[in-house]
């Protein structure tokens, strides 16, 4: 059996990372992105002087991978919260395949469980398509798309993938009035492939037709507008927004009412939108800044109309979700629907909505 190990990184051997670093990223990096951005990234991320202010500075800690030895690769981790950033792994050509990131993962997955960390997340190129199958393979999810400005006219064009290690609280918020919903067909589908595929995940529902959601105003609204101006974000009446911001992940299913969605959504979107909670003012380009758990949103409705093709523009359910997502701090958004469910046939809708449930269980899998 090889001596397969991982040695932290003292700072004296800085140079020594930086070198076994170049040649791996000049390998495995310039077919996918160039000779020019992989060389201005090495200087850039992987240099002696970066990668030793990242760890005077900004909290990585860098490992080498030992087999029989030899140095045969490197990992790179900092902690994020309560989550820890996987920010480098690489192993030399010559020691692939042979269960040196095996290592690195289950490495981080222990000390997750050790410091209370809840998953593991990373950046990986799109076009890294050997990366993203290990990832995969080791667990790993494709929460949603990346692209970061690097300067000297580069970005980095990616996908976040993340591990949860600890079980996750999933909010669905249930907007279907309808006894007989075909939108809560397409909810129940996405949520019993999930509670299969996460058994240990808690599922926490607001069914807004049953809730005491409504518009505010008068003086509850003066009341609720008195409390946050006197930061008092933890009294009762923001209880759902606390539920909201806390959440790892929210479904939203809601048919398409009036080209958007059920008035009651809008109100429970009123209900939660607490500065301090929600979100916080003074920051990005909007002066707003999301302050909200959750990675990923979805969006689950069905629409009686076809809204894909001349009319896209008239449809703003998903649109005005999509922008709430970010403006909530959510970067993962996704959509899933069916439409013409009022004006085709009644077996193309029930072909339509079979694969609809169909997309929806293999979704919830990789969620």
């Amino acid at each position: 059996m090889p001596d397969m190990k991982m040695v932290e990184v003292r700072p004296e051997q800085v140079d020594e990372l930086a070198a076994l670093a170049k040649p791996i990223w000049t390998d495995h990096f310039t077919p996918i992105i160039g000779a020019e951005q992989t060389a201005y990234m090495i200087e850039k991320f992987q240099s002696a002087p970066a990668m030793r202010a990242q760890m005077e500075h900004d909290g990585y800690h860098y490992y080498f991978f030992l087999y029989d030895g030899q140095k045969a690769g490197y990992t790179g981790i900092r902690r994020d919260g309560d989550s820890l950033f996987l920010s480098k792994i690489y192993v030399e050509k010559s020691f692939r395949r042979r269960g040196l990131a095996s290592l690195g993962i289950a490495f981080m997955e222990d000390l997750c469980r050790r410091e209370g960390l809840r998953k593991i997340w990373l950046t990986v190129n799109k076009n890294n398509d050997g990366s993203i199958a290990c990832y995969r393979a080791r667990g790993f999810v494709t929460a949603y798309p990346l692209v970061t400005d690097i300067g000297n006219g580069f970005v980095m064009d990616d996908y976040v993938m993340e591990k949860w290690i600890s079980p996750r609280t999933l909010l669905y918020v249930d907007t279907c009035l309808r006894p007989h919903s075909r939108t809560r067909e397409l909810a129940d589908a996405f949520l019993k492939a999930y509670q299969k595929a996460h058994p240990k995940d808690t599922l926490d529902i607001v069914r807004l037709a049953e809730a005491d959601v409504h518009c505010v105003r008068g003086e509850e609204l003066e009341h609720r507008e008195a409390l946050k101006r006197e930061g008092k974000v933890d009294a009762p009446e923001f209880a759902e927004a606390r539920r909201f911001a806390a959440a790892d992940g929210i479904v939203i299913a809601a048919p398409m009412w009036e080209l958007s969605f059920p008035a009651m959504l809008k109100a429970y979107i009123e209900t939660v939108s607490v500065p301090g909670v929600t979100f916080r003012y003074g920051e990005g380009d909007t002066g707003c800044a999301g302050c909200c758990k959750a990675s990923r949103l979805l969006y689950l409705t069905t629409r009686g109309g076809i809204y894909t093709k001349a009319a896209a523009s008239l449809e703003l359910g998903e649109k005005e979700l999509k922008a709430l997502s970010q403006f909530f701090g959510i970067p993962g958004f996704d959509c899933l629907f069916v439409e013409g469910t009022d004006l085709l046939p009644k077996e193309e809708v029930a072909a339509r909505m079979d694969q609809a449930k169909s997309m929806a269980a293999q979704l919830a899998k990789a969620w």
